[in-house]
């Protein structure tokens, strides 16, 4: 495995809010907290972070698969296999697996095909 390059900000080194953040990403399994941990070094990047995340994806309007699909979808797109191997509880749950995350990526390339062809 290669040296890792970028620090975890220790919790003991976080404010109050943050370790609650940390806290709440160690229970709920998203973002995941050593993600949270590198951009705790700039508190403004862990709470632009921490907010989106919360707004967008967990308290967003659409469904959490459809949701879990477009992550997927642009971290295999810009080929960030970090991301792209990362699973939500929810979707674990669900039985979601690779081969029907690619299925379902391949069958919505197919689509935006068709759809840019009209």
């Amino acid at each position: 495995m290669a040296k890792q390059r970028i620090s975890y900000v220790p919790l003991e080194d976080m404010d109050a809010d943050m370790r609650r953040e940390m806290e709440r990403c160690q229970r709920e399994g998203t973002p995941r907290p050593e993600s949270s941990a590198v951009r705790a070094h700039v508190k403004a990047c862990f709470w632009f972070f921490a907010n989106a995340w919360r707004d967008l994806f967990k308290n967003g309007v659409l469904d959490h698969p459809i949701k879990e699909l477009c992550r997927l979808y642009i971290s295999r797109s810009v080929q960030c296999d970090y991301c792209g191997n990362q699973r939500s509880v929810n979707m674990t749950v669900r039985a979601v697996t690779p081969a029907l995350v690619d299925s379902a990526i391949e069958e919505t390339r197919a689509v935006l095909r068709v759809a840019r062809g009209v």
